[in-house]
């Protein structure tokens, strides 16, 4: 692990990934449905950590519109023919320098959405004036937080974060913030700006749809989104600094608890009968 210093940062990626601070997706492993035993688990690497083909996409997507000068040996393009499955293929993949491999649709699909990013006015304006991928680090009560932002303009409150999705319109978007915590990290991102000095209040979300046309949203979220998150982020927060204070990590709740069915079903069968 690597032992945090307190500021802005320009580091790589895993450099910050190394670094022994608490960051927002952390704080989900202590946060409901988990419990503190969850939590202590993933950071002793119990855990194993999902990668999938969107997140992959997602993490090329971010270094091709954020850092396009990271752009070279990031990821490789697979030839057409070639099958990972038969020795020709195994082969081919033995000899490359990196273990991101797409395919020539999803290059092409990059090239698409970065064109449509810088292309939108305002996503555009938002990445030209901002300070972008900064890790940030601060102490809070004992504790070393970090989080490493998508876009920190140059000027003003504002705080930028690039996400791609299926569709951009308000409904899902709406529904992508609640499911994925998206407001958890806004709040998070604010308080850690905050901690630094930066008077940051506002968080703006750039959504690009990974399916044609591309199209682009741009989306502030709204002060009771933000108010949520900030409630979330700070139980958890609590919760973490108890839980490392008295160096104890309860799971579930002991003894014999009651258990119903889901509400929605109790409500609909009681208009049923």
């Amino acid at each position: 692990m690597v032992t945090p210093t307190q500021g802005i940062h320009d580091m790589p990626s895993a450099q910050y990934f190394a670094a022994a601070a608490v960051s927002n997706s952390d704080l989900k492993w202590i946060s409901d449905p988990y419990t503190p035993a969850h939590f202590r688990a993933y950071k002793d690497g119990l855990m194993e950590k999902p990668k999938t083909e969107a997140m992959k996409i997602g993490s090329l997507t971010h270094t091709c519109i954020l850092e396009p000068e990271k752009m070279a040996g990031s990821f490789v393009v697979r030839p057409d023919g070639i099958d990972g499955r038969s020795k020709a293929g195994k082969d081919w993949i033995a000899t490359q320098t990196t273990e991101t491999i797409i395919s020539q649709r999803e290059a092409d699909m990059l090239s698409r959405m970065v064109d449509a990013v810088h292309q939108h006015p305002e996503a555009g304006a938002l990445i030209a004036h901002s300070d972008r991928e900064k890790s940030l680090f601060a102490q809070e009560g004992g504790l070393w937080l970090k989080g490493r932002i998508d876009c920190l303009l140059t000027s003003g409150s504002i705080i930028a974060d690039l996400k791609t999705c299926e569709l951009a319109d308000l409904g899902s978007v709406e529904r992508a913030i609640f499911s994925y915590g998206y407001h958890r990290q806004a709040a998070y991102y604010l308080r850690l700006a905050n901690l630094l000095g930066l008077k940051k209040s506002q968080f703006i979300f750039i959504f690009v749809e990974k399916t044609p046309p591309h199209c682009v949203a741009v989306y502030s979220l709204t002060e009771d989104a933000l108010r949520m998150g900030e409630q979330e982020i700070a139980k958890s927060l609590r919760a973490l600094k108890i839980c490392t204070k008295v160096g104890v990590w309860p799971g579930r709740n002991p003894g014999i608890n009651t258990a119903s069915l889901p509400m929605w079903v109790m409500k609909q069968s009681a208009q049923e009968f």
